[in-house]
């Protein structure tokens, strides 16, 4: 069984080459464009692993991952940014500060979302 991995950012473009990188390897992906969106996916399809955009457009995506901690849900998380490199730091720290198991500075380099991903997965394993 592969695992599930629910993309939520409001930027089509990076939804769709989200989703290609992951299928290509092997992930069966859900999308969200928004973050209530993203909640109601986790609460019904109870995906292994959200990568989830900090800029949602109706809401913060720290706020979700809050509640998808209030939830209870299992789930890991790994925040996409599109931060400037000087910002990273403090938005790694809020991320990590809300459960999120790394951050990710969109675009990355080839192969770090694979490896974070498969490295979220592992530590957070579950049926």
């Amino acid at each position: 069984m592969s695992a599930t991995v629910l993309v939520v950012t409001g930027h089509a473009a990076l939804r769709y080459e989200l989703d290609s990188e992951l299928t290509n390897a092997g992930y069966d992906v859900l999308q969200a464009a928004l973050g209530g969106q993203a909640l109601d996916i986790v609460r019904s399809c109870q995906p292994h692993l959200v990568l989830l955009d900090l800029a949602l457009e109706d809401c913060d995506g720290l706020d979700v991952a809050r509640q998808l901690r209030d939830l209870g849900s299992p789930v890991a998380i790994i925040v996409l940014s599109e931060s400037s490199e000087s910002r990273s730091r403090m938005v790694e720290e809020h991320a990590r500060s809300v459960g999120a198991a790394s951050y990710i500075m969109v675009p990355c380099p080839e192969g770090q979302l694979l490896r974070q991903v498969q490295d979220a997965l592992r530590v957070s394993v579950r049926p």
